[in-house]
């Protein structure tokens, strides 16, 4: 990029004024940096990756594939040690790694706040549907681009709501909204699918909704499931590379159904509004994704504490 040379030298001029003991990035593009340092230059360097990196780089056009990949191999192999936050993306690291001499790579769950989790779900929440709800609302909470696939959420509430009076609310914003609300409109469900927008405190509509439903065709972790998990409501997920399957526990803690296939996740949704799991038993999925457990993986990959 043409802003590369500027930001190699703040950077230098970074490490030496402050002669950091590490170095943790958690961008691509910042990462990139450090295939431009030599080992004298900078203190050990460790690159978080916060998504499925395969997968990402299949979704690019292929005349942009090649260097692209070629730019993130180059970034990750100049690190002492990379971070995945996930099994899955962790795979992949590796996978796009293989004909390097690659760092050891890492996994670190994303984690969460509970006590901040549960007091921004207290808040008002001010969509009239779970105000004053007279139904079941399924959720879901993410960007309106194609990778959250959307259209198949659309599609198996329509199969739902033939069998069951229901509602589905989609929060969040993005470049799709024009297609989703098209299709919403196709299949004649304006009057119970609504997408209000972005809204920063999902915790408040997660803490009264019934279901969540993630949908997406992949993943680098899927932070919004621990998100609903962390306020007792019952998830179910598409089985997409990577994250949601870790998350709930292989189907322990959350229904799982194929990605693009709108039929299972259909039945998936049914299924657990007809049954949903206690809010206590999905609670207990959250000893994984703890700030004390992530710190303490950090520190040690940092090479900040000693290894137990």
């Amino acid at each position: 990029d043409a802003d590369e040379p500027a930001a190699l030298e703040d950077l230098r001029a970074y490490l030496r004024e402050r002669r950091p003991n590490a170095l943790l990035s958690n961008r691509d593009r910042s990462g990139r940096l450090l295939a431009h340092l030599s080992p004298r230059e900078r203190p050990r360097s460790v690159l978080r990756i916060g998504t499925n990196v395969v997968e990402k780089l299949g979704k690019k056009n292929i005349f942009v594939r090649a260097r692209a990949r070629r730019q993130l191999a180059d970034a990750f192999a100049a690190a002492d040690a990379l971070i995945g936050i996930s099994d899955g993306a962790c795979a992949a690291l590796r996978q796009l790694l293989a004909d390097r001499d690659a760092p050891p790579v890492h996994r670190i769950y994303n984690c969460i706040d509970l006590e901040e989790a549960n007091r921004l779900a207290a808040q008002p929440v001010p969509h009239p549907w779970l105000t004053d709800k007279d139904r079941p609302v399924i959720l879901s909470v993410g960007r309106l681009v194609r990778v959250k696939d959307y259209p198949t959420l659309i599609k198996a509430f329509r199969r739902v709501r033939e069998r069951r009076d229901c509602r589905l609310l989609i929060l969040g914003e993005g470049r799709q909204r024009p297609r989703l609300e098209k299709l919403v409109r196709k299949l004649h469900l304006q009057e119970d699918v609504s997408l209000p927008g972005f809204d920063a405190n999902p915790f408040a509509y997660m803490r009264r909704a019934d279901v969540f439903a993630l949908s997406s065709l992949f993943e680098g972790f899927g932070h919004v499931l621990i998100e609903a998990l962390a306020v007792g409501l019952p998830c179910v997920a598409t089985d997409c590379r990577s994250g949601p399957d870790e998350i709930l526990g292989y189907g322990e803690y959350g229904r799982i159904a194929s990605a693009g296939d709108h039929r299972a996740l259909a039945d998936a949704l049914l299924a657990t509004l007809s049954s949903p799991p206690d809010a206590g038993f999905l609670r207990e999925a959250l000893r994984r994704f703890t700030p004390e457990t992530a710190v303490a993986a950090y520190l040690r990959v940092l090479g900040l504490t000693p290894a137990p």
